[in-house]
């Protein structure tokens, strides 16, 4: 998904990056942003994100549904994941999120 996207980076690139962070400042927060339901956003790329979050014990997160945007790559790309299987995937992410959240406070 991150090279559908534009990203010039790979989960092994940003967990690296995540490491060093925590070497050097070991009580780092850390917060991210997370798209549920992108273009052709399988079940097993989600369950990556999933996975992913747990890697790096995110704090927090701001967490959406995909929605079209014009003038985005994506905005070319057939919106393809159904609602309702976003809505399912989102709910499952923001579970997560509460739960590391409550960790940290």
């Amino acid at each position: 998904v991150l090279k559908i996207m534009g990203r010039k980076y790979t989960r092994e690139s940003y967990l690296d990056l995540v490491k060093r962070f925590k070497d050097r400042i070991p009580n780092v927060a850390l917060t991210t942003d997370i798209i549920v339901g992108y273009p052709n956003e399988s079940e097993e790329q989600f369950e990556e994100t999933l996975t992913l979050y747990d890697e790096v014990g995110f704090e927090h997160a701001y967490t959406y549904l995909y929605s079209q945007r014009d003038g985005t790559p994506a905005a070319k790309m057939k919106d393809n994941v159904p609602l309702d299987v976003k809505k399912e995937r989102l709910q499952r992410l923001n579970k997560k999120v509460g739960h590391y959240s409550q960790i940290a406070m």
